[in-house]
C-alpha cells in the first residue's frame, strides 16, 4: 500500500475477491479495507456459487490509522 499512495499518489486502492476466500478477507480488513460492494452469487468455482467482493481502503484512512496499516490488532475479522 505504501508504494501506491506514496510513489503512485493513488487517492484508493480497490481489490476484488471470492467470499469463499476468508483468510484473504481476514488479512485485508486488517489492513483497514473495508468492503464496498457485493455481486451476489455470480462466480461458480468447484460446484458451488460464491459472491465477489469489492473491497477498498483510502489514502487518508491508511495514514489516519497506524497500527491497521502495520497490521497490529482485529477489524471486524470473519470466523
Amino acid at each position: 500500500m505504501d508504494y501506491g499512495f506514496s510513489y503512485l499518489n493513488l487517492n484508493n486502492i480497490m481489490l476484488k475477491i471470492f467470499s469463499g476466500n476468508i483468510a484473504a478477507i481476514n488479512a485485508y480488513r486488517k489492513c483497514g479495507f473495508k468492503e464496498i460492494g457485493r455481486r451476489t452469487r455470480c462466480c461458480f468455482v468447484e460446484n458451488k456459487l460464491y459472491d465477489e467482493i469489492f473491497m477498498e481502503i483510502l489514502k487518508d484512512a491508511c495514514l489516519l490509522i497506524p497500527e491497521i496499516s502495520k497490521g497490529t490488532g482485529r477489524n471486524d475479522v470473519i470466523d
